[in-house]
């Protein structure tokens, strides 16, 4: 979880930042940071897609496809 956080974190910084649309960089940064900590709890099979629309607030769509979840044995306790 606290992996989770940190991308969060980071990922708030970055659109704070930025004043415009994202950039395809932002994007991708993004993107990694959030396929990172999906990784740890998912089986990605493809990149992890991310659209930011700005209205009166901002729509943030993450978008991912995994084959499986990570077995909870591999997390190192219980849940």
């Amino acid at each position: 979880m606290r992996r989770l956080r940190e991308s969060a974190l980071r990922a708030r910084s970055v659109l704070e930042r930025e004043k415009q649309p994202l950039s395809e960089g932002c994007r991708a940064l993004i993107a990694r940071d959030v396929a990172a900590a999906l990784s740890e709890y998912f089986a990605l099979t493809g990149e992890v897609r991310v659209r930011v629309e700005r209205a009166e607030k901002l729509k943030i769509t993450l978008e991912a496809e995994a084959e499986s979840i990570v077995p909870f044995a591999s997390f190192g306790g219980e849940l």
